[in-house]
């Protein structure tokens, strides 16, 4: 049964970022760590993982600004075609040509 949930959580942590293991070799199901030392074993693996935490962080506010950027320069592109595109309709209009 352990090692169906232990397969079972690994599948699920599939789609994660980052993975927090901390070491829980000494859990049997006969034998329960008392749980201060479950917790300390937890904050150990967590400041284990916090570079990776970090790198992820911050590649996804890269991510996050460059899409900014990105959808930024698209908008005034558009308003740029707009405006010629209106420009062109105003000429064509003055000359008494229709589009």
């Amino acid at each position: 049964m352990q090692t169906l949930q232990y397969e079972l959580g690994n599948f699920k942590a599939i789609s994660a970022d980052v993975r927090i293991n901390p070491d829980l070799s000494a859990l049997h199901l006969d034998r329960v760590l008392p749980p201060q030392e479950m917790i300390d074993r937890g904050a150990e693996a967590a400041e284990r993982a916090l570079p990776d935490i970090k790198r992820v962080l911050a590649d996804k506010l890269r991510r996050d600004r460059s899409n900014r950027r990105r959808r930024a320069r698209g908008a005034r592109q558009l308003a740029q075609h707009r405006e010629a595109a209106l420009a062109c309709q105003l000429v064509d209009h003055a000359a008494g040509r229709r589009r």
